[in-house]
Formats: C-alpha cells, sequence, structure tokens
C-alpha cells in the first residue's frame, strides 16, 4: 500500500495502543510488544522509504507510555531503550519480507494487468521533480527561520502556537512537493519544536504529557494532512 495511507493509519493506531495503556497502565513488556507488532505490521504493506518514521513513531509511543509517568518522552531508560529495540527490529524485519514477497510475486507474474495495476498506484508521479527539489529547498530555508522567529517571540506563544505554525509550513510544502517532502518537513519540525519549545529545553526528553502528546498529534495530524493533499 502506498505511505500516504499507511503512515497515517500507523500513527493512529500507535496513538491508540498509548491511549489504552495510559488508562489501564499494563506491564512494560506488553506496551513494547504491542507498539512493535503495530510497526511489524504496518511496515509489512508499506514501502521501505516509510518504515523509518513508522519504527520512529513506535518508539516514541512505547517510551513514552510503557511506565509511569505516563506521556513523558524520557529518552535512555530501560523502556526506552526496549522499545528502540523492538520497534526498529520489528520494522526491519517486516520491510525485509514484504520486499521478498514483492519480489517473489513480480517474478512468478508479470502481466499487463500487474504493470497498469503498479502504475496507477504511483503516487510520485503526479508531481514532477522539479516541484519536489522545491520543496526540499522550502523546507530547508523556512523550517530554520520560522523556528527562529517563534523562539524570538516565545513569551507571548503557546506551544499551541507553534504547533499551529509549523503545521501550516508543513501543509504549504505538501502542496509544492506532494508527500514526501511534507513527511520529511513534518519529522523535522517535530524535532525542533520539541529542542526548542518543549521544557525542558535544548535537550529530546519531554518533561509534561501534555506536550508529548500534543507533539505526537502533531506529527499524525500533518502527515495525515499532507497525504490528502498529496492524493488531491
Amino acid at each position: 500500500m502506498p505511505a500516504a495511507f499507511t503512515l497515517p493509519a500507523a500513527g493512529g493506531l500507535l496513538l491508540l495502543v498509548g491511549a489504552v495503556a495510559a488508562v489501564i497502565h499494563p506491564p512494560v513488556a506488553v506496551v513494547v510488544t504491542s507498539c512493535a507488532v503495530v510497526c511489524g505490521a504496518v511496515c509489512l504493506v508499506t514501502p521501505p522509504a516509510g518504515c523509518a518514521a513508522i519504527a520512529v513513531l513506535g518508539w516514541w509511543t512505547a517510551t513514552a507510555f510503557s511506565a509511569a509517568p505516563y506521556g513523558e518522552l524520557r529518552l535512555g531508560g530501560t523502556a526506552s531503550v526496549r522499545g528502540l529495540v523492538s520497534c526498529v527490529g520489528a520494522a526491519v524485519a517486516a520491510t525485509g519480507i514484504g520486499i521478498l514477497v514483492r519480489r517473489r510475486n513480480a517474478a512468478t507474474r508479470r502481466t499487463l494487468d500487474d504493470v497498469d495495476d503498479r502504475r496507477r498506484s504511483g503516487f510520485g508521479g503526479a508531481v514532477p521533480p522539479a516541484r519536489v527539489a522545491l520543496a526540499i529547498g522550502v523546507a530547508a530555508i523556512a523550517l530554520p527561520g520560522l523556528t527562529a522567529a517563534l523562539a524570538a517571540d516565545r513569551q507571548h506563544l503557546s506551544l499551541t502556537d507553534d504547533l499551529l505554525f509549523f503545521l501550516s509550513l508543513v501543509v504549504a510544502i505538501a502542496v509544492i512537493g506532494g508527500f514526501w517532502p511534507a513527511v520529511v518537513a513534518a519529522v523535522a519540525s517535530s524535532l525542533l519544536v520539541n529542542w526548542y519549545f518543549t521544557p525542558p529545553l535544548h535537550t529530546f526528553t519531554i518533561g509534561e504529557p501534555d506536550n508529548l502528546i500534543a507533539l505526537l498529534l502533531f506529527v499524525v495530524v500533518a502527515i495525515s494532512v499532507s497525504s490528502v493533499v498529496h492524493l488531491a
């Protein structure tokens, strides 16, 4: 399946895992395993380029909801390491299996109908390479510029304001260059917001559960909106 469908689906499933974990407080192993299962299942049917983002989202979710206090991103702990190994391992294994299965199917079934189906399912052909390059250039310039502007006016803006500014920029990049530049911009935006606007500042640790949930929702919504814009 195209990543424009599977990435939003993976984000939604992982958020559901986190929400359930925050309510019922299961053991760490259950949360880590659930995130790994989601990553592996979705990566089986996702193009390899999208599996890295899924693995990162799975790792964040496993780290944040494996142990109390729930909803905090505390990198470097035991739960974080277990989540990283499990989610990345599941994603890599599923990606490898998916590639082998697709190659086998392609080798044993080559008909004109299959070729037409693959051509119709492609999502990159509608966006010229020049527009993709332009979108990447816009992201490389606009993301640091927006970060600097928001950081300079930090005392007058909330995290919600910052996320909405970044979301608007991600959507604009999707309009210019399609899905993949927007995914890169969404991930980069989440890291910039994490580093510069969520306490403790200048670390990738998030100390307040509400901020982590807002950041995860931002990534899922940004990717989902970019998918809709790209398909349109």
